[in-house]
């Protein structure tokens, strides 16, 4: 099988302090969709011919869920390329995030989406974990970096501060299923789960996802502080 075309894309997650927490807006895919169908993502997708990555981030934040932001207050923070391992369609996708007002509305499109949601993230971490709630390892990941903040402002700040964190895993099969590699970890470079050394990995579990994080040099002082 050939390997799939890495498609450009950019995605954006919403904050929003309510009560003195902050929430993040959830959309859920379609679930006859071919790519992540299903699952829970922030606003995004594929560039369209001549769009920078923070166009089309805007543009799919208003066309999924009606919400306007503005170029400015976009903070770009990661940087992750679908891995090849059994992929048929691959995106290299810039994630960004921003705040909105409290009192945003949200205008789901019925087509793509079809289902929206405000939730902090330890709710949607502990959603996920009870498998009531289908994510990707990028928004997974996002999700624990952005639970170790009760407000929005200090989190885009240290985003901000910090160079966007560019990876592409790996995913490969380890003694107890399925694992995505970080740079890092003892097996990223042969690809074997299995190698001693530091750990920086997702392990895939269908029933809820775990990251693990001890002593590797990953690079990114933010996703250093989701382990």
């Amino acid at each position: 099988m050939s390997e799939a075309e890495i498609r450009p894309a950019a995605t954006v997650a919403l904050l929003r302090d309510v009560g003195g927490e902050l929430q993040v807006l959830l959309l859920r895919r379609n679930r006859e969709l071919k790519f992540a169908g299903g699952a829970w993502v922030f606003p995004g997708g594929a560039l369209e011919a001549g769009e920078s990555p923070a166009e089309a981030a805007r543009r799919e934040c208003r066309e999924e869920c009606g919400v306007a932001v503005a170029a400015g207050e976009l903070v770009e923070y990661a940087h992750w390329t679908t891995p090849a391992s059994g992929m048929s369609r691959r995106f290299a996708t810039h994630f960004y995030a921003a705040a909105v007002a409290a009192g945003c509305e949200v205008a789901i499109d019925d087509g793509e989406i079809h289902a929206a949601s405000w939730l902090t993230p330890a709710a949607a971490l502990a959603e996920h974990r009870r498998g009531e709630l289908k994510m990707m390892p990028p928004t997974f990941l996002s999700l624990l970096l952005f639970d170790r903040y009760r407000a929005s402002a200090p989190l885009l700040a240290e985003l901000a501060a910090t160079a966007p964190y560019a990876v592409e895993p790996k995913i490969v099969r380890g003694d107890a299923g399925l694992v995505a590699l970080y740079p890092g970890d003892g097996g990223f470079a042969s690809g074997d789960a299995t190698a001693a050394g530091a750990a920086h990995r997702c392990l895939l579990d269908p029933a809820g996802f775990s990251y693990h994080h001890s002593g590797a040099d990953v690079g990114w002082r933010a996703m250093d502080r989701c382990g």
